[in-house]
């Protein structure tokens, strides 16, 4: 913007300086005082040298843009007062004088006027004789100024045309990279991607917080490689992961990572809706994936597979670190933890189709979910032996409200 005004300012110091210039030289003849316009013209010769040079020379214009335009308008005022008021001629020069000032804020708009009329006082008190414009001059002024407007309406269309290139472009630019920006978000679990787009600050450090994690196998899916061509090996597991995935983002759990036929999934962050409540949704989310499983399972046994595998799901709910791990090169939004590794644990050691759940995660979800005592079992990493719990259902009261909670928009 500073640059046009800046522009549009060097066309009017250049009509001023034409207009002054040949007032004076049309008036030559007829005037007295050839000493007195003399010195004028070589004013105004070197106000437009210095106009060109000290841009070139110091660097301080750009501190001080308003320095050479101010300028202009006093020398406005004085050009006034050289041509003795004219009406004519001040209207010309006054119509010019205001097409330029209108380009610059309120407070330097009434700074400008202040400074032409300011000029135009000094001028009456220094130039006491004055020149009365000819109709020549009048013309000719007419013309400076009609060129003056031209200019500035080939400059307002050259910058139009330039600004509408560039917003067009900016708006390709934008397209591509909201393009760019949807193919990199199918990489991140939809619950972070949410959080991320609707203003959630994920924070850079991992801290400490109580969620459930959730981990799922398939039995058997290393002999089914060997039954299956890749083509549909591929197709199955496509299948089986963009199920597992819409039951996962249905009930708000955050995907963290799919590694294979293993899906890992927590609940607490980035969005909690409080401790019970998450591990509640992470157990209906088990028993709605074991549900679809058995769909699935059909669904493939109609296709050729004889024996259709099945899953078995490990549930815990503690403390974890939550947050971004890795370096500067690649960041990873996980947790890390004991409770993780339990979860992990206890998915091992589950039986197919079965959702083995931790004590801790029982104490949270024994009022909605029907478990049944499992006893004591010794997973690896884990000195004591731990109490497990094995999953049967939701109660039956609760199973209308859990398959009715919202889904989130992926």
């Amino acid at each position: 913007m500073r640059m046009q005004i800046e522009k549009s300012q060097n066309y009017y110091h250049l009509i001023i300086s034409s207009l002054a210039s040949m007032l004076i030289i049309i008036s030559w003849e007829d005037s007295t005082h050839h000493l007195l316009l003399l010195i004028l013209l070589a004013t105004i010769l070197l106000y437009l040298a210095l106009n060109y040079v000290l841009p070139i020379s110091y660097s301080e214009r750009s501190k001080h843009p308003y320095s050479g335009p101010s300028a202009d308008y006093f020398i406005t005022g004085m050009l006034l007062a050289l041509a003795d008021f004219d009406y004519t001629f001040v209207l010309i020069v006054s119509g010019a004088c205001a097409v330029s000032v209108l380009g610059y804020r309120l407070k330097f708009l009434f700074i400008n006027i202040s400074l032409v009329i300011i000029g135009a006082i000094i001028g009456y008190w220094l130039l006491p004789q004055s020149i009365s414009p000819s109709p020549v001059a009048i013309i000719c002024s007419v013309l400076v100024v009609g060129v003056y407007g031209l200019l500035l309406m080939d400059r307002a269309l050259r910058d139009h045309a330039l600004m509408v290139d560039q917003l067009s472009a900016a708006n390709i630019e934008i397209e591509l990279l909201n393009n760019r920006a949807f193919q990199l978000s199918e990489y991140i679990s939809p619950t972070v991607r949410r959080a991320i787009f609707s203003g959630v600050k994920l924070k850079k450090n991992p801290e400490e917080k109580h969620v459930s994690i959730f981990f799922s196998d398939i039995v058997g899916f290393t002999r089914l490689t060997e039954q299956l061509t890749p083509d549909n090996l591929n197709t199955f597991l496509n299948t089986y992961l963009s199920e597992m995935s819409k039951i996962a983002v249905r009930f708000g759990g955050t995907i963290d990572k799919i590694m294979g036929d293993s899906i890992m999934v927590f609940f607490g962050d980035p969005r909690s809706r409080g401790v019970k409540n998450d591990a509640v949704s992470c157990v209906s989310m088990a028993l709605a994936m074991k549900k679809s499983m058995a769909e699935l399972q059909s669904r493939w046994q109609l296709q050729g597979i004889e024996t259709p595998p099945s899953i078995r799901i490990g549930i815990n709910s503690g403390l974890c670190r939550v947050g971004n791990f890795g370096s500067a090169f690649y960041l990873n939004y996980t947790l890390l933890g004991r409770s993780v590794n339990l979860a992990s644990r206890l998915e091992t050691a589950a039986s197919a189709g079965e959702i083995l759940i931790s004590l801790s995660t029982y104490n949270l979800v024994k009022h909605k979910i029907h478990c049944i005592n499992k006893g004591e079992v010794s997973v690896n990493g884990f000195s004591q032996p731990l109490l497990v719990y094995s999953v049967l259902g939701l109660i039956e009261q609760d199973k209308k409200t859990l398959s009715d909670q919202p889904k989130p928009q992926a």
